[in-house]
């Protein structure tokens, strides 16, 4: 009978056999396993399918010149580290608030056409050049940044995600004239293919870089956005109404010539972007011809959505308040061979 000194000492052998791994070697291309499966300790080994293949001469070789640039590139490596913890330090003191402007907008009626698009290729062409205006849009601010090394152009950052559009700038001069020119732009190429545009905007503390934004600024924008704008325009927060007004004051000798027509006070108390004005209402680019090309193209198109939703009580009220909006313009204008709209 085999004592446990003995089954002990059987396990241990059989364990040590079968942590010893074969050991094979080239020979003329072969697999040769080595006598003992001893490992030479000047050559390097390889696994294959768990077995150790010692390195022919060319594969030494090889291997030779892989550490020897290795160590060759180690400054390399260490200066790109060395730049890359600069970065992160860098990237980790920047995640800071700024004061800045910024809108949160939504662009209506995107994903009716986005789920309406599968069979209907023009809707497919629509939703292309729409996104296209507007990524060329974001390429033009980009390439203002760095010619104007953000001295003149507001430090406009853009983010465009399905059927929503984030804007946000400096809060000054530049910030107020670049967010009035994207919205001019952005009212204007949405409306040739078909839909509007509603947001919020705000001033407040935001972080804002490239793809990365938040803060409370961000989302009071998709509050008023969300809960206060309701029809297709875009509203100022009541204190940067106050603030900003229906647009600049045009002053000669001390008095007023001129005032910009850029925000409308409704009738609930926000301001919003008077986008049927052209060139975003500024005085300087009053022009009642391209007016009459805007209110006629309007017409057609609130007439045509009107008779489209007559019985959809979500969107109709939508474009009421639309036609309401064209009323108050036409009404103000010289123009007088355009009808109202009966509501």
């Amino acid at each position: 009978m085999k004592t446990q000194l003995d089954k002990d000492s059987n396990h241990a052998v059989a364990l040590s056999k079968k942590e010893v791994s074969p050991v094979y070697m080239r020979v003329d291309g072969k697999l040769v396993r080595k006598e003992n499966d001893i490992r030479d300790p000047m050559r390097r080994y390889g696994a294959i399918n768990n077995i150790n293949v010692e390195f022919t001469d060319e594969e030494e070789a090889e291997a030779d010149l892989r550490e020897a640039k290795w160590l060759e590139e180690a400054p390399l490596r260490k200066k790109q580290e060395e730049e890359n913890h600069r970065k992160e330090e860098e990237f980790i003191a920047s995640l800071k608030y700024e004061t800045r402007y910024v809108g949160f907008f939504d662009i209506l009626g995107w994903s009716d056409a986005v789920k309406n698009s599968g069979n209907n290729i023009e809707m497919q062409k629509k939703l292309g050049l729409a996104s296209s205006a507007m990524r060329s849009h974001t390429k033009m601010n980009e390439w203002k940044q760095q010619v104007s090394n953000n001295q003149w152009s507001g430090d406009a950052q853009i983010i465009h995600f399905s059927d929503s559009l984030i804007v946000s700038t400096s809060a000054d001069t530049h910030g107020r004239l670049e967010i009035t020119s994207t919205l001019s732009f952005l009212s204007d190429v949405l409306l040739q293919h078909g839909f509007l545009l509603r947001g919020g905007v705000t001033k407040g503390k935001l972080y804002h870089k490239d793809s990365l934004v938040y803060g409370p600024a961000f989302d009071r924008a998709y509050e008023l956005e969300n809960k206060s704008a309701i029809f297709p325009r875009v509203i100022l927060d009541y204190s940067l109404g106050a603030e900003w007004g229906q647009g600049y004051n045009y002053i000669e000798d001390d008095k007023i010539i001129g005032q910009d027509k850029t925000w409308r006070l409704s009738n609930d108390g926000f301001r919003f972007f008077d986008f049927l004005q052209p060139f975003g209402g500024s005085y300087g680019f009053s022009d009642t011809n391209l007016l009459h090309l805007n209110l006629t193209k309007m017409h057609s198109f609130i007439h045509e959505r009107l008779i489209e939703h007559q019985k959809n009580l979500t969107v109709l009220p939508k474009y009421i308040w639309l036609a309401g909006y064209f009323n108050e313009v036409l009404k103000e204008s010289d123009i007088h061979d355009i009808e109202y709209i009966s509501i």
